[in-house]
């Protein structure tokens, strides 16, 4: 181990601390950072994982897969509810209904498909 100068990313403060690498070092710091940057980082990263998650191919839910482009989308939706710019989003993608929308503190990634089957004789 040696001494590195450790820095945080969202806000810049420095704090001498022993760590094996140099990312080792910001990444200690960065989590010891009263900034609040980190647990910003971590609540994204589990809100980009619902979306993925949400997004897979379910045949029971008749669910088809979300791809490409339109992930992005939907992560970059996220993250303005995330950051309170957005209330509530809803898309109709692939015929089911994606809802990002806060909700208790969390931000919530629902999906949902109606299926209906009608017959006459």
């Amino acid at each position: 181990m040696q001494t590195y100068e450790g820095t945080c990313p969202y806000c810049g403060s420095t704090e001498i601390i022993m760590a094996d690498t140099q990312d080792d070092a910001d990444e200690e710091v960065t989590r010891r950072c009263r900034c609040g940057g980190y647990q910003k980082m971590l609540r994204r990263n589990r809100l980009q994982d619902a979306i993925w998650a949400i997004s897979q191919e379910d045949k029971e839910r008749n669910f088809r897969e979300i791809r490409g482009s339109v992930i992005a989308i939907l992560d970059n939706i996220g993250y303005d509810v995330l950051e309170h710019r957005i209330e509530k989003a809803q898309l109709v993608i692939d015929q089911t209904t994606v809802t990002i929308a806060e909700s208790g503190g969390k931000v919530k990634v629902t999906r949902t498909a109606k299926t209906q089957a009608e017959e006459e004789a």
